[in-house]
């Protein structure tokens, strides 16, 4: 329990969670899943590619550490833990596309059947189906093979879409953009911001970027994001992530602007000739350039979207208070359920069971129990 006495520090994320449900940031202190969703690791690793191309580096250095991210995660300076086939990792069947899945790329999942699954008679994809089909249905059969070839099909595919996204973003707007430089004369990426009220409490996080864009005089704060589709413009209105970022270093860097740099998920296969390498032309089967090739060689293709809005005083301030309160609401143990966030992202809440079901951790196959805190502060981890 927290003592009353205490400062509290509590990252940006954890403050969220508690907004959104107390008891779940209660739980979240002392239960932890086993499995880690593998959009977690992916973003992570784009987003060190982006980091790379956005500091000098070339396209080949940041596929480089982008690919060597999505296969071990660094989880702290010099520790690394396995993403591709790690049974610890939930790979889900909705980052599967077969559109991806062409040329060098199918001849390894044909090896990875043939290696895993052995011969049979159904193509790869046949086979990842009803892999996928029998795991929605509960896990109905699946042997631990058959998962191993579900993962690896679902891995490579994010593997390939990560990279597009990277190619995209290098190609179409990386030279929009320049990183702030601060007063150190260190670049303003994963800045660490800090908050505190009159009692010492703190909320802390992170800020990705901090960057000049061509079309604004003003340096902008920027999250980093991967959806499948782009943001609405309202995502800006309605953020409180991108206001509590601008109350921490708004002042600092004398703007009050914010915005999103979204790498679409979404990813087009479109059409190129095998002769020329030219793009295809509508809907034509010949190259209408050389007039001898074919548009037949397929072409990956992602979209980037910059968003920004900028924020008045008065909202910047409203939310800091909001999240102030956050930390005076902890300090004195303030919980309550709220049953409106039980499912969110046509999933439970991996606290359900405990939570509402009154099950002990030792019932509950995917939480453990965290070793025990002898304060509570916050991990100064960046989660997103």
């Amino acid at each position: 329990m927290t003592e009353k006495n205490k400062n509290v520090f509590v990252s940006f994320s954890s403050a969220s969670r508690f907004k959104t449900c107390p008891t779940k940031y209660y739980l979240s202190k002392k239960y932890k899943s086993k499995l880690t969703p593998s959009a977690l690791p992916l973003g992570k690793a784009i987003e060190v590619g982006v980091v790379k191309l956005l500091l000098g580096e070339t396209l080949e250095i940041a596929l480089e550490a982008f690919e060597k991210l999505w296969t071990d995660e660094e989880v702290s300076p010099g520790q690394t833990r396995p993403i591709f086939d790690n049974s610890e990792v939930e790979f889900y069947a909705s980052d599967f596309d077969k559109n991806l899945i062409f040329g060098e790329a199918q001849q390894v999942v044909e090896d990875w059947s043939t290696e895993l699954l052995g011969d049979n008679d159904e193509n790869w994809q046949e086979t990842f189906e009803s892999i996928a089909l029998r795991l929605k249905n509960q896990n109905d059969g699946v042997n631990p093979a058959e998962l191993q070839f579900h993962n690896r099909v679902i891995w490579l595919c994010c593997l390939i879409r990560g990279q597009t996204m990277l190619e995209a973003f290098q190609r179409k707007e990386l030279a929009n953009f320049k990183v702030y430089v601060q007063k150190d004369g260190k670049p303003a990426v994963q800045k660490e911001i800090t908050m505190e009220n009159a009692e010492g409490d703190k909320v802390i996080g992170f800020i990705d970027f901090i960057l000049y864009h061509k079309d604004y005089k003003e340096p902008i704060t920027t999250d980093l994001k991967t959806a499948a589709y782009p943001y609405p413009q309202h995502a800006l209105e309605t953020s409180e992530q991108l206001r509590t970022y601008v109350a921490a270093v708004g002042e600092e860097i004398e703007s009050t602007r914010a915005g999103y740099l979204v790498l679409i998920k979404k990813i087009r296969v479109e059409r190129s000739c095998d002769n020329c390498g030219a793009d295809r032309e509508g809907m034509a089967k010949n190259c209408k350039s050389c007039k001898k090739g074919q548009y037949t060689v397929p072409k990956l293709d992602a979209d980037i979207q910059f968003i920004t809005k900028n924020y008045a005083q008065e909202e910047v301030e409203d939310l800091l208070e909001d999240y102030m309160n956050v930390t005076v609401a902890i300090k004195n143990e303030v919980n309550f359920k709220n049953p409106s966030n039980c499912n969110q992202y046509n999933r439970k809440c991996e606290f359900y069971d405990i939570c509402w079901k009154r099950k002990s951790v030792e019932q509950v196959s995917h939480l453990e129990e965290k070793k025990p805190l002898t304060v509570v502060v916050e991990s100064d981890t960046n989660e997103n």
